[in-house]
């Protein structure tokens, strides 16, 4: 087995075993194998820890790993990365726990969503796997909806985030999806003229 400069035998800063560790980008942490794949195991299957960081809280990027991880780790984590380049920041993820990839809003048009990678269908509006029926939402948080619908605020029809209406008219693009919606009616632009009953 060849061993590459970064990697000695010293104690793995989160295990503390004494084993052959890899020096991580930031030059300051040593983690085993073993740490790296479970920390990118980790983070592959619960998005909110994306990306993968080492004890100095530095990103770890895929490159100087991608000889440790296993192909099946590597493999996912290289489509999170991808996903999360900038300007591609997702806000819906597969609902399976062990996926949790994410969706890009573009091509989001239904009320669920199929993921690509392991054909879960997921509620676009309650974020869980999809179901028959209306969305359980609770009551506070169903009170909290209606008095912003009252006011400023609805929500986008094409991803479901909020919109505000601060001035101008009722032309809006969404900030989140850049989906064209009529303020009135809360429809795509496109359908505006044949739709709007306000």
């Amino acid at each position: 087995m060849h061993i590459p400069n970064c990697f000695s035998f010293s104690s793995c800063e989160v295990s503390l075993h004494h084993k052959l560790t890899a020096l991580l980008p930031c030059d300051d942490c040593r983690w085993c194998i073993d740490c790296i794949n479970a920390r990118f195991n980790t983070v592959n299957h619960d998005r909110t820890l994306w990306p993968a960081k080492c004890c100095s809280n530095a990103p770890i990027p895929l490159d100087p790993v991608e000889d440790i991880l296993t192909t099946e780790t590597f493999n996912l984590a290289l489509r999170l990365e991808r996903d999360w380049a900038p300007g591609l920041r997702p806000t819906l993820y597969c609902a399976r726990p062990t996926c949790s990839l994410p969706f890009t809003l573009n091509a989001i048009s239904e009320q669920d969503i199929t993921c690509s990678a392991c054909s879960a269908q997921t509620c676009r509006l309650c974020l869980s796997l999809a179901h028959s029926g209306h969305c359980q939402i609770d009551e506070t948080i169903e009170l909290v909806l209606s008095a912003l619908n009252y006011g400023a605020f609805k929500r986008c029809p094409q991803c479901n985030q909020m919109i505000e209406l601060t001035e101008g008219c009722n032309h809006m693009t969404c900030a989140t999806c850049k989906s064209e919606v009529c303020w009135l009616c809360c429809r795509g632009w496109a359908d505006y003229r044949a739709t709007c009953q306000d």
